[in-house]
């Protein structure tokens, strides 16, 4: 598998938005056709879960949890950077940007850095950007999680309010932030393949698969972004998150 696999993000070709569009994809090119999913796959790749692989994941993701406010917003960040690229740009995007104190109220300086950077769609980063970053430190507390929420309300009602991420990476963010507590799913290109789907064609599904893999997380006491992990590592063919999570890493 080419290390160049997009990482989490919708695979379609992408304009310049207008100011009515909520997302860096065009919602309209999501078809639903009369396909169901295909769980044979998913289920075998859960039953041959190795618990080595399992708590060596856990260890890993347990020391990247974001305890300060300054970390939260980065792993925001790092969800906006990781729309519609690859992996590897995706993380220089985000160091590009993680020292955010630089081009926080700065669009001049954003649009440099995301430039210099390479990540791609940078007029559309920049405005995304721009706009989170000024919800974000207004009011820090409606990104969190209420009480009388469960993940997956608290997901739509984040997508709801921020432009530019969607559901998938709304709830790729949510897993950035709570990698051993969110029951969400990233439901990227490669595991709506992995359910016989294409995400181009079967969008609607989205929550159906996601409740599947939920499901399958509960049934073999694994956390959901844990499993998604693993998975994504299979792909890659890496034994950890590390070649890429590294840019999360504290000093």
């Amino acid at each position: 598998m080419s290390n160049t696999t997009q990482m989490d993000f919708i695979g379609s070709s992408l304009s310049e938005p207008t100011y009515k569009q909520l997302s860096f994809i065009e919602e309209g090119n999501k078809l639903t056709c009369g396909r169901e999913p295909s769980f044979h796959a998913v289920e075998k790749f859960f039953n041959g879960l190795n618990r080595d692989a399992i708590d060596s994941h856990q260890e890993y993701w347990s020391k990247l949890e974001p305890t300060s406010l300054k970390e939260k917003f980065r792993r925001w960040v790092f969800a906006f950077c990781s729309v519609h690229t690859s992996w590897q740009s995706n993380v220089k995007g985000y160091n590009a940007l993680k020292d955010y104190e630089k081009w926080l109220n700065n669009d001049k300086e954003l649009m440099r850095r995301l430039k210099k950077s390479g990540v791609g769609l940078y007029n559309n980063r920049t405005r995304f950007l721009s706009k989170f970053s000024k919800q974000f430190f207004d009011n820090p507390e409606s990104f969190d999680k209420k009480e009388d929420e469960n993940y997956v309300s608290y997901r739509n009602r984040l997508v709801d309010d921020i432009l530019g991420l969607q559901k998938a990476k709304t709830s790729f963010a949510l897993e950035l932030l709570s990698p051993l507590k969110a029951q969400v799913f990233c439901a990227d290109v490669h595991l709506f393949r992995f359910y016989g789907l294409d995400q181009s064609k079967h969008y609607k599904k989205y929550e159906e698969i996601e409740s599947h893999w939920l499901n399958m997380c509960r049934m073999w006491n694994v956390p959901s972004y844990i499993a998604r992990s693993i998975r994504w590592n299979q792909i890659q063919d890496k034994p950890l998150c590390d070649y890429w999570a590294w840019c999360l890493e504290r000093p």
